[in-house]
Order: structure tokens, then C-alpha cells, then sequence
């Protein structure tokens, strides 16, 4: 009798993606796997939605960008945003749009909020300057600070672009701004000024293709956040809360399990929750002094490898057992005596909601249950970028 060999079949459609050899930790395949980034997710073993393994509360009018289009966010919607270059789930804390005339650049617009814009004049005709032909622009100047810039795709050689130039006084609270050129409804780039100081006057000036219309966010905090429209008056956001489900919840609640978080933390604050619990007892956050760094924090103990990467992209892997924790974070690992168990409910963030001026950017949460805390080596391997 000759071996029984797999069909053909089977050695075609081969394991599911979540139980590939890098998504394995000391050879362990996750119970939960939230990727973001390849819009995929899994539980228990089966492919599943991504309401059936994370949850937002969030008031409705958020907006976040898909692909190049500013969107609308319904209540309680996952906000899955690509501004950062790749899908990421977006969670913000409260904040408020200064501007009380976001989306309308006219100058009777500004006049009427306090606010001056001069005209727009042709820079850019067919066959005209130096710019005639070129694929994109580059280009942005103002006075008073400095700018990122992002490129400005053309619709077509032959397109007309025009120069604006908008001075505004900065309103008191104000510490970030944001400038938007949308065209025909969407976008692929913003501007953004920081380290602003209030009641300072600045003239903003870039170059706009035909049918471009511009936006702008004015708020306080390090960082500008996602756009919040205005039509008259300062608008508020709310928090976002982002809550795994008890199914979810299962795959890293016991005496030995793991989390990998990897995204993007783009704001520095002492002590910020990155997964929080319900009891506050046991989290992944980062440290109250240097604020760069994350640590995984128990009753009495806390670990940290000590390496520097908030604000930035980061990757993390926790795990304990009956022989403590270690903590991976950006490819570095360390080791703490204390024990484990985590609460029945486990957030992203604070059991609260996203704090007032914090922003995560989520691209996979994966979670392994297993027999003791992970080998240094799996910690390391997994404390590693999304991809």
C-alpha cells in the first residue's frame, strides 16, 4: 500500500493567511488577527468582518480620507483612513476647527469671519511659463513658519493653474494648522503648519489648478487631525471609543497570551493608552517621562525596552505567563517578573475614549493565546512593522 498523500487540492489552497509561518509566535497561530491594512480579519480560526472584532462609538460627520476622496463618516463607523500612504484605522481624541469658514476660500467668505483672501490670478496658461507641461507641481511658500509640501497632481498639461494667496490672523488656542486643496470633491494631499503661535498673522500662498477649491483646519494641539468641517462658526469633534469584542477579547484574556499592536503613533503624551483594560489595571502605554517610550504596565511592575519611537510607526508584542512578561517593542525586547491577566473588556485607547489630543493609527492587532509568556526571540520577531 502506498502513502496517502494530500490532494491536490488541499496543497493548492495550503493554510489561511493567518496561520502563515510569520504570523506565528513561538509556533503558536493567532486566535484574533485585525488587519487593517490588507482588509482582512480573523477569529477563532475563520475569516470574519470587522464587526465582529472591534467596535467604535463615534458621533456621525467625521471624515477621513478614502484613497483620494474626503468622506463622511456615519455614526459608529470605523473610520478606515489612507492619508498616511496605506489603510489605517483612524481613532482620534476631541477637537475643535478654530476656522469658522472652513471649506469656502472665497475672499467674501473670509472678510465676513475675520479672515482676507486675495484673489486668485493665472500663474499658468497653455503653452505659457516655465510650468507649461510638467506632470505635477511642487510648489508652496508663506511667510512666518514653515510648510510641508506634497505634490499637486495635474489633470492635464494643458490645465491652467492659478496662485492664491490667504492671510489670516491666527485665533487664540491655535497651535496647528492644516491646509486642504480639494478638486472635485477629493483629495490626495494637504498642507500642514505647526508650532504655530496665536494671534500671529500669516499669508499662505501655492499654486491651484482650475476647479481646485482649498480648506483649512485651525485647532489647538501639536498636531492637526482629521478635517472638521465649518460653515460659520467653530465646530467640535467628539471622541472616538474603540472597544474589542468578548470574542476578541478571549484570544489575549488568559494566564499566558500575546498582542501584537503595529501603527502609527503620531503624537507624543505622558502615559498614553495604546490597548487599555476596564479595570486601568493592566495596559500598553507609554511612559509618563521620557513620553517616546512604551512600556507594558502591571500592578506593581512595568517593562520597557527603552527605545525611542513615539511619535512614529511602531510595533509591539506583550506577552506574559507563569514566568512573567516581556514586551517587544520596534524589534527590541525586555523581561519583567510579574504575571498577567488581563480584563474582560480591552480597548484601543482608554476605556474612555481617545484622550484629548491623542491620535492612533492602527494597521494589524493580532493575538495568540498560549502556555507561558512568548521566547524573546518570537517577541522580537513580532514587535515588528505591519505588512
Amino acid at each position: 500500500m502506498g502513502l496517502m498523500l494530500p490532494s491536490r487540492r488541499l496543497l493548492a489552497r495550503g493554510a489561511p493567511w493567518w496561520r502563515r509561518p510569520e504570523h506565528l509566535l513561538d509556533g503558536v497561530a493567532p486566535g484574533l488577527f485585525v488587519d487593517v491594512l490588507n482588509r482582512r480579519h480573523a477569529l477563532a480560526g475563520a475569516a470574519v468582518p470587522l464587526a465582529s472584532v472591534l467596535t467604535v462609538t463615534a458621533a456621525s460627520g467625521k471624515t477621513y480620507w478614502d484613497g483620494a476622496i474626503l468622506r463622511t463618516a456615519a455614526a459608529n463607523e470605523a473610520r478606515i483612513d489612507w492619508s498616511g500612504g496605506a489603510a489605517e484605522l483612524l481613532l482620534e481624541g476631541p477637537a475643535t476647527n478654530l476656522c469658522p469658514v472652513s471649506a469656502d476660500f472665497t475672499a467674501a467668505a473670509w472678510v465676513k469671519s475675520g479672515f482676507t483672501a486675495s484673489p486668485a490670478t493665472l500663474s499658468n496658461g497653455i503653452g505659457g511659463t516655465a510650468f507649461s507641461g510638467m506632470p505635477n507641481l511642487v510648489l508652496y511658500d508663506q511667510t512666518g513658519a514653515t510648510f510641508f509640501t506634497a505634490e499637486i497632481p495635474r489633470p492635464a498639461p494643458s490645465a491652467l493653474t492659478k496662485r492664491a494667496s490667504y492671510t489670516f490672523t491666527t485665533p487664540a488656542g491655535c497651535t496647528a494648522i492644516r491646509f486642504y486643496a480639494l478638486r472635485n470633491g477629493g483629495s490626495a494631499y494637504a498642507y500642514i503648519l505647526a508650532s504655530v503661535t496665536a494671534s500671529t498673522t500669516y499669508t499662505a500662498s501655492w499654486f491651484e489648478e482650475a476647479g481646485v477649491l482649498g480648506g483649512v483646519q485651525i485647532e489647538a494641539g501639536a498636531v492637526a487631525t482629521s478635517y472638521i468641517p465649518t460653515t460659520g462658526a467653530a465646530a467640535t469633534r467628539a471622541t472616538d471609543l474603540c472597544q474589542l469584542t468578548a470574542g476578541a477579547a478571549a484570544a489575549i484574556q488568559g494566564v499566558s497570551a500575546a498582542v501584537a499592536w503595529r501603527g502609527t503613533i503620531p503624537v507624543a503624551l505622558a502615559g498614553q493608552l495604546i490597548v487599555g483594560l476596564g479595570d486601568a489595571a493592566h495596559s500598553i502605554r507609554a511612559t509618563n517621562a521620557p513620553t517616546s517610550r512604551i512600556g507594558l504596565f502591571g500592578d506593581t511592575v512595568a517593562t520597557s525596552p527603552g527605545n525611542d519611537v513615539i511619535p512614529g510607526a511602531v510595533g509591539i508584542c506583550a506577552g506574559w505567563g507563569t514566568s512573567g512578561s516581556r514586551l517587544g517593542v520596534n524589534g527590541t525586547a525586555s523581561t519583567a517578573a510579574e504575571t498577567n491577566v488581563w480584563a474582560s473588556t480591552i480597548y484601543l485607547g482608554p476605556s474612555t475614549g481617545i484622550a484629548t489630543g491623542q491620535t492612533l493609527r492602527l494597521r494589524q492587532l493580532v493575538g495568540w493565546t498560549l502556555t507561558d509568556r512568548p521566547s524573546t526571540a518570537a517577541a522580537i520577531a513580532q514587535a515588528r512593522l505591519a505588512a
